[in-house]
């Protein structure tokens, strides 16, 4: 299994999240946390030369498999405790999306359409945009957004802010 000895150099309190060091390294010393997080708020760490993320070792050590994917349930990057980790096809994990910062009406998949003076409802599903239609009052469109994403099974913290 890749990566070897991984076991018996990291251990994972799944009730925490955190990874400890169960072996002096270089500059790391046991018992000491992992610690660096990467531009896109994931823990990481690097070993047998390789960088890993935190949240994938965690799942190793809890099932002794490397997953394909993993999904954070409440969209915090930095959260690795077990009960916010679930392993996710990649178009699940896209499922479970916090809203981005660009987003100006609140709500993913709704926009101000200005050349109609109407809202905007669009999902995407399998890489494709799907439109729901203009509507006078931004609520409605909200109310098909939100409809088609129980339609379409995303996870209902999509389009929320991180916790």
């Amino acid at each position: 299994m890749f990566p070897y000895g991984l076991e018996d150099a990291l251990e994972y309190n799944p009730e925490t999240g955190d990874l400890t060091w169960l072996v002096s390294r270089g500059r790391v010393k046991k018992g000491s946390r992992v610690q660096s997080i990467n531009d896109k708020g994931y823990y990481q760490l690097r070993y047998a030369g390789k960088l890993l993320r935190a949240h994938r070792v965690a799942f190793y050590l809890m099932e002794g498999r490397w997953p394909t994917a993993i999904d954070h349930i409440n969209g915090d990057r930095s959260d690795n405790r077990w009960l916010n980790l679930r392993e996710a096809a990649q178009c699940d994990n896209m499922r479970n999306l916090k809203r981005p910062h660009t987003n100006t009406s609140g709500v993913v998949g709704v926009s101000y359409a200005k050349g109609r003076d109407k809202w905007q409802a669009t999902i995407s599903v399998q890489n494709k945009t799907k439109h729901l239609g203009y509507y006078a009052a931004k609520q409605d469109a909200v109310c098909a957004r939100k409809a088609a994403e129980v339609q379409y099974g995303f996870h209902t913290n999509h389009g929320k802010t991180a916790l």
